[in-house]
């Protein structure tokens, strides 16, 4: 699309609609069940997908590992402990809240 294209307000809901797809898909195929792990996770894991991408999230494999045992301490500690803390910081305190809520 040429610079300077007048994009309608139907097709930036499409490519955000099609961008969440697709970090959704991408993090099933990360994390086990997903979908059915608690909405706070699942939002943190999100925000990390669209802040890393894909091969960035994927390089957080005792975070995956946590988070797929359902160790949210465990998982939180890893985002601090990664080369991203001062970007996971607020995500990390999250994510220990979460065995408080669910």
């Amino acid at each position: 699309m040429p610079l300077g294209t007048k994009v309608s307000k139907k097709m930036i809901e499409e490519a955000f609609n099609a961008d969440v797809k697709a970090a959704i898909d991408s993090c099933c195929k990360l994390f086990d069940n997903f979908q059915n792990l608690p909405n706070e996770v699942q939002l943190i894991i999100l925000n990390m997908r669209f802040n890393l991408g894909y091969s960035g999230l994927e390089k957080f494999k005792k975070f995956r590992e946590a988070v797929n045992n359902g160790d949210w301490d465990k998982a939180a500690v890893e985002m601090v402990d990664s080369k991203w803390p001062n970007r996971a910081k607020r995500l990390m305190e999250r994510m220990r809240k979460v065995k408080k809520n669910c």
